[in-house]
């Protein structure tokens, strides 16, 4: 059996705002585009996530509001620790998914997110762009089977 999880780096945001000003960045009208394309493609080609975690952080959240429009989870979870996340957290936060949910999408930040991509699978990206999303088949039964290398990449859609 396997799982399903979208990495979905935020869409574009506005420039500035500094450190202290970086949590409160809207998404451009680019970034809202772009977001609805990968909607669009994600819901013409696969099926729809069960749960969608996404960081608390203002692009994030208009990220979520707009791939929901064109590729709606079942389950939309808010968790304030996504925002400027390590591998270990992201890794504890899919880890705790339960097991009935079999398509998860994560919406999030750089680096966090590539770094999360390149342990699950041993082909790595170096890149992702804002707005892109990678589809990942994990061979795990369970989430709390995550582990390094478990996983492929049938699709980066950007």
């Amino acid at each position: 059996m396997t799982k399903l999880i979208y990495i979905l780096r935020h869409g574009e945001a506005e420039y500035g705002g500094g450190f202290s000003g970086d949590f409160k960045r809207n998404l451009t009208e680019k970034g809202r585009t772009d977001i609805q394309r990968v909607g669009r493609i994600l819901n013409s080609q696969y099926s729809k996530p069960d749960l969608m975690i996404h960081s608390p952080a203002t692009r994030t959240s208009q990220t979520t509001q707009v791939i929901q429009e064109h590729f709606p989870a079942s389950v939309i979870i808010k968790k304030e620790n996504i925002y400027e996340s390590s591998l270990t957290n992201l890794l504890e936060n899919i880890k705790s998914v339960d097991d009935d949910k079999s398509k998860l999408m994560l919406v999030g930040h750089n680096p966090g997110l590539i770094e999360l991509v390149n342990y699950l699978t041993d082909h790595p990206i170096y890149y992702l762009q804002p707005g892109n999303c990678v589809v990942m088949e994990l061979h795990i039964e369970k989430w709390s089977f995550l582990s390094g290398n478990c996983g492929g990449i049938p699709a980066v859609i950007q």
